[in-house]
């Protein structure tokens, strides 16, 4: 073993593909190519000759720590006791940050939600569809000291000023034409910021708020790259509006993946253990798997995180994707992709 060398001749690039069109018997390289969107080839060989000299990297702080636990509750229709025993079941089970939805225009809190309930310890967030803080109302005594108001980017008025506990929420989904589509939400996002900062805001307070809701599609290699470009353009951001990295406490990327309708409950949890995977290895922040079907259910949801952060250790390193040739490839090309877009 002492003498076992992990090292390869290298292979050229034109001898590699050879090799692939012998191993196709006779089919075109064409034949293995594809698109991740319409317009966006996807092209399986990528070979060393086609990668930058340094890799990307992403910090070595957001692998740090595993992603926080992050659990959803609704409350329309719901008793308080069934949403306080719902809550405590989900804390004994390894939950982190409660986010409570509280739909409508006139939102309201109750306490009895909270019964039994150590708020200091624990992260709690109101998803609300409303921007005005005044409208949301609590039956009893006031809310968690803690708590902070998640609230859609397109309902804030950048150009007044805005609560502390502001969240400002950007929703961005895995599928579509992406660059489009992430590139209109970093061009919001860039205008919000710009409204901001006319009112004389600071660009630090602004982008301490922003939290981006990643939901990846059922492709595990292409959520893989997403989550690493969202890392990159905001840091992007960050770096050239306040000249400083990113603070480790802030948590940004959020990934929530979701139950779709019609979608079988067993063939959800797979779905989910191979996304949550991905949003490990792709350095999200917070994960949050949304399964409405039952208790039980809910807690399985639970155990991939348990499995993930507690068996495999794989959160406890540095980038693990660094270095790899197509997965460096597309990073960069949907990165600059999407900061072209982002700047139009």
């Amino acid at each position: 073993m002492a003498d076992w060398n992990y090292q390869f001749d290298p292979v050229h690039k034109a001898e590699w593909l050879q090799q692939i069109e012998k191993d196709l018997k006779g089919k075109p390289l064409s034949s293995i190519e594809g698109e991740w969107w319409p317009g966006e080839p996807l092209i399986p060989y990528a070979h060393a000759e086609d990668a930058e000299p340094v890799a990307v990297r992403l910090p070595d702080h957001i692998f740090a720590e595993p992603p926080l636990i992050v659990e959803w509750i609704d409350t329309v229709d719901a008793d308080p006791q069934a949403i306080n025993a719902h809550i405590l079941d989900t804390l004994e089970f390894g939950a982190q940050v409660l986010v409570l939805d509280l739909p409508g225009v006139e939102p309201s809190i109750h306490n009895g939600w909270f019964e039994g309930v150590h708020t200091e310890m624990i992260g709690i967030e109101f998803a609300l569809n409303t921007s005005d803080v005044a409208k949301l109302t609590n039956s009893t005594n006031p809310s968690p000291a803690n708590a902070r108001l998640r609230v859609p980017h397109e309902l804030i008025d950048s150009a007044k000023p805005a609560p502390q506990q502001l969240k400002r929420v950007y929703s961005i989904p895995g599928e579509g034409i992406w660059d489009q589509v992430c590139g209109e939400k970093f061009s919001s996002l860039r205008h919000d910021l710009g409204e901001w900062k006319k009112r004389g805001g600071a660009a630090v307070e602004f982008l301490s708020q922003v939290l981006f809701v990643f939901e990846p599609g059922p492709d595990f290699y292409k959520s893989l790259i997403q989550h690493r470009v969202l890392h990159l353009l905001f840091q992007n951001i960050y770096l050239a509006e306040t000249g400083n990295t990113i603070p480790t406490s802030h948590h940004y990327l959020e990934t929530r993946i979701q139950l779709h309708e019609a979608e079988d409950a067993d063939a959800f949890l797979i779905r989910a253990s191979s996304s949550t995977l991905a949003a490990c290895l792709g350095g999200a922040q917070r994960i949050c798997i949304d399964h409405k079907i039952s208790r039980m259910y809910q807690r399985v949801g639970r155990n991939i995180h348990h499995l993930l952060q507690m068996e495999s250790h794989m959160t406890r390193s540095t980038d693990p994707l660094a270095g790899s040739y197509s997965i460096d490839l597309y990073t960069r090309r949907w990165t600059e992709m999407i900061w072209n877009r982002a700047g139009e």
